[in-house]
């Protein structure tokens, strides 16, 4: 049996003083578990003395550049020895005794190979805490606009009672076996950021693992329902990185005829998009559509 039960890998990106506030909550709620924290940061410019000096029994990782959040935990998976792997972001905060909450529920199901908590707002209200997997035809009825709006239940587990789920476990608090990663291979560095906690969990399911709710567990998200605005309401340059994940996700999962029609219709939304706006002189808008569809072409030829 492993010395360290579970361990706690959290990816830092000019987010030092949240990483601590999560440490904290880890240490103070955390019971009936060993664990290991381990904290890399992705070249983010921050110093990390905060974190050495208040926790120096936590091991630090500083990368010499930003290698994207997945290939960043994969590297403190390789450095970790925990039986579990429990990636947590850092603009988490533990509510209670979640970290082994998760582990009895993976150590107990041996069919189970992710699980994850309810997340919270922080004002304590439901989060995004799942979602059903993406697939083609989702993809393209949310680009044409003719998606319907999920449920809070189709995210959020009202039940009370731990519950497999036909989707992905938010990557904010993915817990996982090692046998399973070491069967399944872990994150996929083609995604520098977005849809890599999704495509993991589709791996993981394909061989015949289950995905499992465990509302026990309570987590707040800091950051959670407002990354999932879409279009203009994000940063062009996330919106941008979304986007060429999107693509990925689809050609990984779906092949590549789904994926070059999905492409196509894009191109064709972003060609409308830019003839629209260039008629009406929205020089703001008309930049922001050339920027995707230069960002398609890349996707396409990169």
């Amino acid at each position: 049996m492993c010395s360290v039960q579970v361990s706690i890998l959290i990816v830092n990106y000019k987010t030092e003083e949240l990483v601590c506030e999560c440490i904290s909550s880890i240490q103070t709620l955390t019971q009936s578990v060993s664990y290991e924290i381990i904290v890399i940061d992705n070249n983010s410019g921050d110093s990390l003395d905060c974190i050495r000096k208040a926790y120096p029994e936590v091991q630090v990782i500083a990368l010499p550049e930003n290698v994207g959040f997945g290939a960043a935990n994969n590297i403190a998976y390789e450095a970790s020895q925990g039986e579990v792997i429990f990636f947590l972001n850092p603009d988490t905060i533990l509510k209670n005794n979640a970290v082994f909450y998760l582990y009895e529920t993976l150590m107990s199901n041996p069919n189970i190979g992710v699980c994850g908590a309810n997340l919270y707002t922080l004002d304590h209200k439901a989060n995004v805490s799942f979602l059903p997997f993406p697939h083609f035809k989702s993809e393209v009825k949310q680009l044409l606009g003719l998606e319907k709006e999920l449920e809070m239940d189709a995210y959020y587990n009202f039940s009370g009672q731990s519950k497999i789920i036909d989707g992905f476990i938010s990557g904010a608090d993915m817990m996982v076996r090692r046998d399973v990663l070491q069967k399944c291979g872990a994150f996929d560095t083609d995604f520098f950021m977005y849809y890599e906690d999704c495509e993991l969990s589709f791996r993981i399911k394909k061989n015949g693992y289950e995905i499992m709710s465990v509302p026990a567990a309570k987590i707040v998200h800091l950051q959670g329902m407002s990354c999932e605005a879409k279009g203009e309401e994000m940063k062009l340059n996330s919106f941008l990185m979304l986007l060429r994940s999107r693509y990925l996700y689809l050609l990984k999962t779906e092949g590549k005829i789904n994926a070059s029609i999905w492409y196509i219709l894009y191109s064709l939304k972003c060609f409308t998009a830019k003839t629209i706006f260039a008629f009406l002189n929205n020089d703001k808008k008309k930049h922001y559509w050339k920027s995707v569809a230069e960002e398609l072409k890349m996707i396409k030829h990169g």
